[in-house]
Parts: C-alpha cells; sequence; structure tokens
C-alpha cells in the first residue's frame, strides 16, 4: 500500500491536465487510486501576493503535494457590500499559482476561521446588528453568510477539480465541536456551500474527542481531526467515532502561536517528526499547521479569552513553522523534508534559493505630531458608543465629555475593551488594560467642567470561543465618575487605515500618542525587520503599507518588512507611539527578527535596581499560619509595638506552589481598628507579576479586593519563597495586628506560614 501511495506524485498543471478526486471507503482516491495527502498551510493574505509563488516553490521541494488555506470573509467583505478580492487578496490568483506548481489545493471557506485572527476571520460589521447570531442557525444571519458564500464560490468555481483546477476538497464551517452541538446549523452551512459552486469532496475539522466530533461533524461529511501530538491515540478515538473513512490530520500543529507578553511557543521538531513517520507508515494523510505562518499585518491578529482573561495574539505568525515568517528555511523544514523523501523514495525537487536579508542603519525620526491634533467631527450621544455602532473595525476611538466636579475620584468603566489611555484636560492620567481586568482608574480633576478624553484601542477581537457573538469594541454601559454617570459623549473616530497625508512636526512633549515620521534610506531592496525596542507600543507604516503593532512587553521585537515594499532610495515611514515622547526614537533594519524577548518593564516594579531586603538577624514580631480560604483574616500580635514600617513575609503557599498572591491588607491599632491607609506606601516587593496581569504589590492598598499582589510567574525563572512586601506607614503608630484578604479568585498563592516584622527605622537594603 505504502508504495502504491508513494508512486503517485504529482506531475499536473491545473490547466493541462484533469484529475478525479473522490472519497472511496478508507481512502482518498485520485484518478481511481489511492492517494495520502500531504498538505501544508499557507494563508494567501499573511504574504506579499509577489511571493505567494515562492514560497509554493518551497512546499513542493519540502515534499508536499497539497496546499491548504483558509478563505478571509472580514477582507474579502470589510464593509458590507463592498468586496475585494485584488492584491494580497487575490484568492483566486492563489489558487492558479498552487496548481501551476503541482500542488492540489484544500479551501477553508469557514464562515468561521479561527486562525488567531480577529473575531475568527467574521467581519465586525456583523455586530453592529444585535438582533442577529453570528456563527448560529439565525435566519439573517445565515442570509448574509449566504451571499459571502456566493461570492466565493464564484471565485474558485474555475479552479475546482471538474473544471481541470487544482482545489480536491473544501471544509464546512470549522471546528465546531469546540463551539456547539447544532447540527441544523451544521447542516445549513454544508447546503449553502453546495448552492454556492463547492461541487468537491466536503469534510469537517475538529478536536479528537468524541464530543469535539459528534458536534462538530455530519454522517455524509469526511471527519478529520486537530492535535499537535500522539496520532495512534488520536486515531484511536476517531475510530471510536467513525469507521470506514479515510484518515487524516485536518490540522497537524507543528507549531503554535504567541501572546504578548508571554514567552515565544514552539514545538518540538523529534515530536513532530516521529507523528509524521506514523502518518506516512500508516497511509494517513495530514495538513501541516502551519507549513509558513506568515504575519498578521495591520490590524488582523486575533486574541484567546473567556469572561475573566484576555490574552493578544502578537503580529508575527511565525508559528515556529517549517518556513519561517520571511519564508526561509528551518531545521524543521529540512526535518520534515528528510521524513518524507525517506519515506516515500521521490527524489524531492531542489530546495529554491533565496536572498538573503538587508540591514538598515539606524535612523532617527526627528519629527512628531500629537495623534489629536486633527480630529475628524465627532458623533454625539448622551452615551457611549460601541465601535461597531459607530461603523468602525478598527484602530482608536475617542470618547469625550466634561467632568461635573473638581478633586481626586475614581473613574468607572462597566466594559472597556480593550486599551485605554485616560486624559484630563490633556494632562494623563494612567492606562487601563483589558488583559489585566483594569476598569477603574483614580484621576485628578482640576476643575469642574474639565474636559475627560478616554482613548480606546481595539487589541484584537476573540477568534475562539463563546465570546465571538458579543466580541464588540470600546466602551460599553456606563461610566460613572465616583457613583455619577456620565453622559453627553462626543465620539471622534481614528480608524488608523492610514496614517494623516500631511503630517506637519509639532515641537511638544506629550504624555499621549504621537505620530513620529521621516524617511529610511535603502540601497537595495530586500526582506528586513525593523527592530522597535527604542519604542513602546504602537502601529508602523513603511510606504503606507500597515506592519501590524509592536509592543515593548514582547516577545516580538522586530517587524517583518518585506523587500517587495521597499523603494530604493528613500521610503516613507511613520510610527504611531502610544506612550507619547520617547527619549531615543531610532529605529534601524536587522538582517533577522527578534521573537523571543520578553521584556520586564523595570520602571513599574517597586524593587528598584540594586535593592534586596535584608532581614538578617532579625526576630519576627509575629509569626504563624493562615487558613485556606477567601475569608479576610485577622491576625493579632501577642504584644502592641510602636512601629512605622512593617514587612510581611510569607514562607510558603497553601498549595505548595512557589508563588505568593494577596488582595489587600490592612495594620491595625492597638484595639483592633483598621489604621487609615491615606499615607501609606508599598515601598517594596521581592517580586511582582507586572506584564502577565497586573500583580503589582501597589495593589495591596488600593481598596479593591478584585486587584492582587502577584509575585512574577512569567518570562525569567520565577522567584521562590520566602516573598516579602515592606509598607512604610507614614508616621509610628501603636500597632496591635494586621488584617488579611486572601486573593479571591484562584487558589494559587494564597499564603498558609508567614513571619511579620515591625521597625520604627528602614529595613535594611531598601
Amino acid at each position: 500500500m505504502l508504495a502504491a501511495l508513494a508512486a503517485l506524485t504529482l506531475s499536473m498543471s491545473a490547466q493541462a491536465t484533469h484529475h478525479t478526486f473522490s472519497v472511496q471507503g478508507e481512502h482518498f482516491m485520485l484518478d481511481g487510486k489511492p492517494f495520502l495527502i500531504r498538505s501544508g498551510e499557507i494563508h494567501y493574505p499573511r504574504i506579499p501576493h509577489q511571493y505567494w509563488r515562492s514560497r509554493l516553490k518551497m512546499a513542493k521541494a519540502m515534499g508536499l503535494n497539497t496546499i491548504c488555506t483558509y478563505v478571509f470573509w472580514n477582507l474579502h467583505e470589510p464593509t458590507e457590500g463592498k468586496w475585494d478580492f485584488q492584491g494580497d487578496n487575490d484568492l483566486g490568483q492563489f489558487i492558479k499559482i498552487a496548481g501551476e506548481e503541482g500542488l492540489f489545493v484544500i479551501v477553508r471557506p469557514g464562515p468561521y476561521i479561527c486562525t488567531e485572527w480577529d473575531l475568527g476571520g467574521f467581519p465586525a460589521w456583523l455586530l453592529k446588528d444585535r438582533s442577529m447570531t453570528i456563527r448560529s442557525n439565525d435566519a439573517k444571519f445565515l442570509k448574509i453568510t449566504e451571499t459571502y458564500m456566493k461570492k466565493v464560490g464564484d471565485v474558485i468555481k474555475p479552479y475546482l477539480m471538474k473544471n481541470g483546477g487544482p482545489i480536491i476538497m473544501a471544509q464546512v464551517e470549522n471546528e465546531y465541536g469546540s463551539y456547539g452541538s447544532d447540527h441544523v446549523y451544521m447542516a445549513a452551512i454544508r447546503d449553502m456551500m453546495k448552492r454556492s459552486g463547492f461541487d468537491c469532496t466536503l469534510f469537517t475539522s475538529d478536536g479528537p474527542s468524541q464530543s469535539m466530533l459528534k458536534g462538530g461533524t455530519l454522517p455524509d461529511l469526511t471527519p478529520t481531526i486537530n492535535f499537535g501530538g500522539g496520532a495512534p491515540n488520536a486515531f484511536a478515538e476517531l475510530a471510536k467515532f467513525r469507521t470506514g473513512v479515510p484518515r487524516m490530520i485536518g490540522e497537524f500543529w507543528a507549531g503554535w502561536f504567541d501572546h504578548w507578553g508571554k514567552q515565544h511557543a514552539g514545538s518540538n521538531i523529534q515530536n513532530n517528526v516521529k507523528d509524521m513517520e506514523w502518518c506516512l507508515e500508516n497511509g494517513v494523510s495530514f495538513n501541516v499547521y502551519m507549513f509558513h505562518g506568515g504575519t498578521n499585518f495591520g490590524f488582523m491578529q486575533g486574541s484567546n479569552g473567556g469572561s475573566n482573561d484576555y490574552n493578544v495574539d502578537i503580529t508575527s505568525y511565525d508559528y515556529d513553522s517549517a518556513l519561517n515568517e520571511s519564508g526561509r528555511v528551518t531545521p524543521k523544514y529540512m526535518a520534515f523534508r528528510d521524513t518524507i523523501a525517506k519515506a516515500t523514495g521521490e527524489k524531492l525537487p531542489e530546495i529554491p534559493a533565496m536572498p538573503a536579508p538587508i540591514t538598515i542603519a539606524k535612523t532617527k525620526l526627528t519629527q512628531s505630531s500629537p495623534l489629536r491634533s486633527s480630529l475628524p467631527t465627532p458623533v454625539k450621544s448622551e452615551s457611549v458608543k460601541t465601535f461597531e455602532d459607530l461603523d468602525q473595525s478598527y484602530g482608536i476611538v475617542l470618547y469625550r465629555t466634561t467632568l461635573p466636579t473638581a478633586g481626586k475620584q475614581t473613574l468607572t468603566f462597566d466594559k472597556l475593551h480593550d486599551y485605554a489611555i485616560v486624559l484630563v484636560d490633556g494632562v494623563n492620567q494612567g492606562v487601563l488594560d483589558r488583559r489585566k481586568q483594569e476598569r477603574t482608574i483614580t484621576i485628578e480633576v482640576p476643575k469642574a467642567g474639565a474636559t475627560l478624553d478616554v482613548m480606546v484601542e481595539s487589541l484584537s477581537r476573540v477568534n475562539f470561543g463563546g465570546l465571538i457573538p458579543t466580541e464588540r469594541k470600546g466602551l460599553q454601559g456606563s461610566v460613572k465618575l465616583g457613583t455619577t454617570e456620565l453622559k453627553n459623549w462626543e465620539h471622534y473616530r481614528l480608524p488608523l487605515s492610514a496614517p494623516p497625508k500631511n503630517l506637519s512636526p509639532v515641537a511638544i512633549a506629550l504624555k499621549e500618542p504621537l505620530w513620529y515620521f521621516g524617511d529610511l534610506e535603502v540601497s537595495e531592496p530586500g526582506d528586513t525587520f525593523l527592530d522597535l525596542r527604542n519604542f513602546t507600543k504602537g502601529f508602523v507604516w513603511v510606504n503606507g503599507k500597515n506592519l501590524g503593532r509592536f509592543w515593548r512587553i514582547g516577545p516580538q521585537q522586530t517587524l517583518y518588512l518585506p523587500g517587495v515594499w521597499l523603494n530604493k532610495g528613500k521610503n516613507k515611514i511613520v510610527v504611531l507611539e502610544d506612550s507619547g515622547k520617547v527619549k531615543n526614537p531610532t529605529i534601524e533594519g536587522l538582517n533577522e527578527p527578534i521573537l523571543d524577548e520578553v521584556a520586564i518593564d523595570y520602571s513599574r516594579l517597586l524593587r528598584k535596581p540594586g535593592q534586596d531586603l535584608n532581614l538578617t538577624g532579625l526576630k519576627p514580631t509575629k509569626s504563624g499560619s493562615l487558613p485556606e480560604g477567601t475569608k479576610a483574616q485577622t491576625v493579632m500580635l501577642d504584644n502592641p509595638v510602636d512601629a512605622r514600617y512593617f514587612c510581611l513575609e510569607a514562607l510558603n503557599s497553601q498549595g505548595g506552589d512557589q508563588w505568593t498572591a494577596l488582595a489587600e491588607l490592612w495594620i491595625l491599632d492597638e484595639n483592633g481598628n483598621e489604621i487609615p491607609r491615606t499615607d501609606f506606601k508599598v515601598l517594596y516587593a521581592d517580586s511582582e507579576e507586572i506584564n502577565g496581569e497586573n500583580g503589582s504589590a501597589a495593589n495591596l492598598i488600593d481598596l479593591q479586593p478584585t486587584t492582587i499582589w502577584h509575585t512574577q510567574w512569567q518570562g525569567a525563572k520565577a522567584a521562590k519563597h520566602p516573598h516579602s512586601v515592606v509598607l512604610d506607614l507614614g508616621k509610628s503608630y501603636k500597632v496591635g495586628g494586621v488584617k488579611l484578604l486572601p486573593r479571591q479568585e484562584g487558589a494559587n498563592g494564597r499564603i498558609k506560614d508567614f513571619n511579620f516584622y515591625f521597625s520604627q527605622s528602614p529595613f535594611k537594603g531598601i
């Protein structure tokens, strides 16, 4: 059998050779003979169209015989009724080139595609109609979806195998078993695909579990399974569900994606090869996801999240794939190529040569202009509107109103998606970040009638899970100053589809978003990687092309700039920098990317360089243990003490993990009453998690039980017990005890054994 499968190789041209493809029992059949699909996933909009052919040649040279791609609804219909199948969105041309390069094609039109892409590929404008539920059997949704499917059907019809083209299969929906089990909905998508011209083998793709397979496929569709390891066990699960069908890995996860602020992901080459060998030895088809990932240019990266978490994908979709982000061969590529060549005995094409990336000399962007310097006509309403209500999909919306009273006050947002810079009369009050579940901020209002500006950026829409139908952007619900709801809002739409055409430099130091602009000099165009480590957060445009988001938190520190987007000589570069003025706005092009550097913003840590608390020789004022649970615990001292400084030393945790987490901390007087914390200050913490969440030790005295001090768990090797935090009470008090509120959500880090230290003078080392 293996010899027969190996002998069936491709020498076809989509224009010259007609083939037949079908499913017969346990086999895919090509021209009446069993056919093993060796596919790799490539997504046409993640690669400049000028590079499509070279990437497809690379696929052929690795030993693949098929290419698989999603279809991206939100790119093809960015505004309802306005279609785009040109340039990097030219699906038909991509399929045509694949056929010319001797590759068959699998298309996955969704309508939901996941793929770490904003809203899983759904256009954001679908969310404006709150009477409609996307990804459901809702009649309104199905009607709109069929219009989309017919448009895609018109594009792919000439490339169907029955018409002499390379398309062998099309997928119905995508991993629906991970979302629901509505077979009526799945049948509706299947039937509309048939009506729309998808006259080819139809299949589904789901995780290898009984519930996912039962919910995600239909009796007349070929089920494939998605996973990243353990092929024999996965196919044993498929066999429990259905037999007598071809076996295929719909997505063979040979890599993984990254989130901002978290470590670079990847996969083990040896384990990947082991699964690929098993497939080749056992006649199992596969689709390597991703063979070549490419880039989430512009605003297209997605995010993952549930009701209490939110993680944003980075711009790079390198995916630790066989071909890296810029289309160059990796050790994984060579391992896969060797595996396929050995198993099949085929003589594979030579690997095409790739020009080396270039470097670009350091360029200082000396000109800047405030984003707020040129605002459009606002949309006015009594209450806040979402991006979708404003017919805006991406970018920033500036929300403006006036504040009724002066003084230090708390601003609370009912729902904020996703990242907000808050200004009062132009003075930056701070940032709120949905990733850290931040919805309140203390602001200084200089006078009644002061202007409040809330600049809200869409970081990306969730692309997986139950939030998709309601994943709207901007402010939602109420905004309150203290207990007073703010009304009468102006909405300034800043979609950032392109930088302003005529930027004028303004010499002013601002702590708010600025445009930086200038020229990059290039002697000979070529691929390069722009180093953004001198900037903080924002977007970059080169010659009008949006390279995507950069963010100093990492792990990605460079943005891929394709050589085909560069000109010889001067190239216009524009950087939108969220944080305002930066010390050294210098940028350069590197000849390799930086995708695995998680940066810690040490300025946000309470522990400053050189500080190291030293409790040697000190006897604890009180030692003890706390019970497990979420109730506040009061610990009274054996005898009251006079003290200004307090140190909590957590010796271990209830669950035995290496972290410490605590929600609130009060110091009690000799009568057990809470001492007002007005003058309290957190001086020091040995460890804080400030990237993965808002785990600042300052949260211990912020009156918010939902915020916590959490020691570092992300990035470099996390510190182990004991963990310490030091407070300055502002003046000396007669102290009788301490009250501690454990974290209310999540169990890790809750303190078990502790030491308290009190002192009239600062502790050594801080």
